[in-house]
């Protein structure tokens, strides 16, 4: 959809037109936005609004759904089901792209299930394939195609970083440095000790370092163990910012700030 929903041919005849939000990204949503989606959702019956229904976006539900009187109920969207997001990567090519064996997986846990990041993986990995003139993809592809996007990334990725504080900022270069993939979780135990090793000028204590794990996980950027352990909840971030947002490179970014 275009930034002006206007603009869209939103009262056609039979479209069921819905306005999502990501999961991942950490919006600063203002009233004026979401009274102007409740404005068009009072106008168009058939026009939703789909969010996550947490963060940042929970304002949202709370102001759509005072000033739009008709909406009988506000849909919210959860992280598909992996056979869902299986769907979504098969489906759409089916019987034109062979997958080598867990290269879905792969991207299963790249995206964790999200449709945005899922879509994107699965556009680029179309366009390496007609590039190449090849039809089977690799996981050596797959990590082509990954390099690809980090070294352009999307500019929600780039928002996401930006809306971070220093502390946040360090504390996830550091969670990313500490994670083997994206299923293995790291304590704040487990980030001092990265600190004492490797002598990091970082200035954070134990408690500060805790209490920003906890806020990324309220904000579910974050996925925590019953240990109290975490890791990141779209492993495609934990990648990026391991390659792109060393802990060098954030000490260096916070302290020019």
């Amino acid at each position: 959809m275009s930034a002006n929903p206007e603009k869209q041919n939103i009262a056609s005849p039979g479209r069921r037109i819905r306005i999502a939000g990501n999961q991942g990204q950490r919006w600063k949503t203002h009233d004026e936005i979401f009274t102007y989606f409740a404005a068009l959702m009072e106008k168009h019956e058939h026009l939703g609004f789909i969010s996550p229904g947490h963060g940042d976006w929970k304002s949202a539900i709370n102001v759509i759904g005072e000033k739009c009187c008709r909406v009988r109920s506000i849909e919210r969207s959860a992280i598909s089901a992996k056979d869902d997001t299986r769907r979504l990567i098969t489906e759409p090519v089916n019987d034109k792209v062979v997958y080598h064996r867990n290269v879905i997986d792969a991207m299963v846990r790249l995206t964790s299930g999200q449709p945005f990041y899922t879509q994107v993986i699965c556009q680029n990995l179309v366009d390496y394939l007609n590039e190449n003139e090849k039809n089977l993809l690799l996981s050596s592809d797959l990590k082509l195609i990954v390099e690809e996007i980090f070294d352009h990334p999307l500019p929600q990725m780039i928002y996401f970083w930006d809306s971070l504080n220093d502390d946040e900022k360090i504390t996830l270069s550091l969670l990313a440095e500490s994670l083997g993939d994206s299923m293995s979780y790291s304590s704040t135990k487990d980030l001092m000790r990265i600190i004492r090793k490797n002598n990091y000028p970082v200035n954070l204590s134990e408690d500060t370092v805790h209490v920003t794990l906890e806020e990324l996980f309220r904000t579910e950027v974050l996925l925590k163990s019953f240990d109290d352990s975490y890791r990141f909840r779209v492993g495609l971030f934990r990648a990026w910012i391991r390659r792109s947002h060393s802990i060098w490179q954030v000490i260096k970014e916070v302290k020019t700030l």
